[in-house]
């Protein structure tokens, strides 16, 4: 039952377009963490693949430092995952890249209704052509 329940919240966080809230990643850390210590080393692996892939989806930061508080060999496994993770969320997080600066949008005509009519007023720097 972890082993399924690891890999769902897997396979949930890399179809998800919407970052988890703060609490949600706090309840998800509560449920992997413990399973990383498990004996049995398919729970372990799932579980470094569900760690691996939150860290991708929200990034290292956003774990508080729960990651670097594990041992270097479980650090290693969950880093590895989240390396290897596919997301389809493209917000903050390890693997976003800095989006680019875009030209601020041209100035929109201002329209006044004039009767039945739509009339564009444009600005001039000259105030006689108005």
């Amino acid at each position: 039952v972890k082993e399924q329940t690891a890999n769902w919240i897997t396979r949930s966080l890399r179809v998800t377009t919407v970052a988890p809230s703060q609490s949600d990643i706090s309840s998800l850390l509560a449920g992997l963490l413990p399973a990383l210590a498990d004996s049995a080393e398919p729970i372990r692996v799932a579980a470094a693949d569900g760690l691996g892939t939150l860290m991708k989806v929200v990034g290292e930061r956003a774990l508080g430092g729960q990651v670097d508080a594990l041992d270097d060999l479980r650090k290693a496994k969950v880093m590895d995952a989240c390396e290897k993770a596919e997301v389809k969320y493209k917000g903050k997080g390890a693997a976003s890249k800095p989006a680019a600066v875009s030209a601020p949008p041209a100035a929109v005509p201002k329209l006044k209704p004039v009767g039945r009519f739509l009339v564009v007023c444009c600005s001039f720097t000259d105030r006689n052509h108005q």
